[in-house]
């Protein structure tokens, strides 16, 4: 029996992840964060990698296949790096890509890293590194169905979220999560 298709979050840092998590979460679904210990390492190394090259997360493959067995959505580092490997490893699986204003990723990229000693953000490099990854993304999913593009800030909800996988909207507010504010508890 095939396994069902899955769901992946690949947008970047500072663009309302927490607030995607804890949508689909109240949605009924099961997600799944590879390694969040390592969150600071990869959001550091993402901020400092070249346009040109994601860093390498060839070595959380096993731990992605095998946790990805009892959940139904993967989000966080490293997946937003892998959606091609992911697209050809968990056939028919649907993804999204959250968005949001380049100003306000620079803005709050700036703010957390004050949470890290002896660490300058470059805004070029942070902004280069947002709009580079938004542009591949797009490119790759190209007249593919299995692509949302959703933007927290410009209103996009449980209308757009429900409407592309298929299920009822729940009978709540969409949720609006700060990466510094939010616990998910079973």
């Amino acid at each position: 029996m095939a396994e069902p298709s899955k769901i992946f979050v690949i947008g970047m840092f500072k663009t309302g992840l927490p607030t995607l998590h804890v949508a689909l979460w109240k949605m009924g679904l099961k997600v799944f964060m590879n390694n969040p210990c390592y969150f600071s390492e990869w959001w550091l190394k993402d901020i400092e990698a070249s346009v040109e090259k994601n860093p390498d997360a060839t070595k959380f493959y096993p731990d992605i296949i095998e946790g990805m067995k009892g959940f139904d959505v993967g989000i966080y580092h490293p997946f937003m790096y892998i959606y091609p490997w992911l697209d050809v490893t968990f056939p028919g699986s649907k993804f999204l890509l959250t968005q949001r204003d380049v100003t306000g990723v620079i803005k709050t990229t700036s703010d957390q890293s004050q949470n890290f000693k002896d660490i300058t953000i470059s805004e070029t490099k942070v902004s280069d590194r947002y709009l580079s990854h938004q542009a591949s993304v797009m490119a790759y999913f190209k007249d593919n169905p299995n692509l949302l593009a959703m933007n927290f800030d410009t209103g996009d909800g449980w209308n757009k979220l429900c409407s592309f996988l298929g299920t009822d909207i729940p009978q709540e507010n969409f949720p609006a999560s700060d990466t510094g504010d939010f616990k998910i508890t079973p």
